[in-house]
């Protein structure tokens, strides 16, 4: 995945995409090596490039346990200097998250390190400075602010200087999740706010 080669970098990416579908092997640390390596991918000038290492992640998301994805995603790709690069990891803890359910996460039976990280994670990237980060931190935030669970485990695992430096986004989320009026046609109705 490292030539430079385009189509070299391209066949290494789709065969890696089968192999998550595949062999769903997740020894370690080749597993983290090629997943740092399909990060990094994920910025490449070349854009065919860039869809491919995001498809093999999107089938890494689909085919690996749960925890395993997480914690590579956040030792790797969560602190990366590349904003893409963070930007490619909010999205996929977001897709991870939806897939396997806000319960997964937050349930007394989920994994505690795996909770830890999605909750410290998701608050670094809503204070981050690119855009689409935060874009991709908020939907993940908003949905797991639906789970009875969440302001008990958020506040104990975020530190409080974190907390004050996201507590206005946080507030946005919290009235966004409450129930809209929607004005239509003289009709006042109720909407979930998405």
């Amino acid at each position: 995945m490292q030539s430079l080669r385009s189509h070299v970098t391209r066949t290494a990416c789709q065969a890696m995409r089968e192999l998550f579908r595949t062999m769903q092997s997740t020894h370690r640390p080749e597993f983290d090596e090629v997943v740092f390596a399909l990060l990094i991918r994920t910025a490449d000038m070349n854009r065919f490039i860039r869809q491919d290492s995001n498809e093999a992640l999107d089938s890494m998301v689909m085919y690996i346990p749960l925890y395993h994805s997480v914690r590579v995603l956040v030792d790797k790709g969560a602190s990366h200097k590349n904003p893409l690069v963070r930007t490619a990891t909010a999205r996929l803890l977001t897709c991870i998250v939806m897939i396997s359910g806000s319960e997964s996460i937050l349930d007394a039976t989920a994994n505690k390190d795996t909770r830890r990280q999605v909750l410290l994670t998701s608050a670094k990237l809503l204070g981050d400075g690119n855009l689409e980060t935060r874009v991709f931190a908020k939907k993940l935030v908003r949905f797991l602010m639906e789970h009875k669970n969440f302001e008990s485990a958020f506040y104990n695992v975020v530190d409080e200087d974190t907390i004050k430096k996201i507590e206005k986004t946080l507030n946005s989320l919290r009235s966004q999740l409450k129930k809209v009026t929607v004005h239509s046609t003289g009709n006042q109705r109720e909407v979930p706010a998405y």
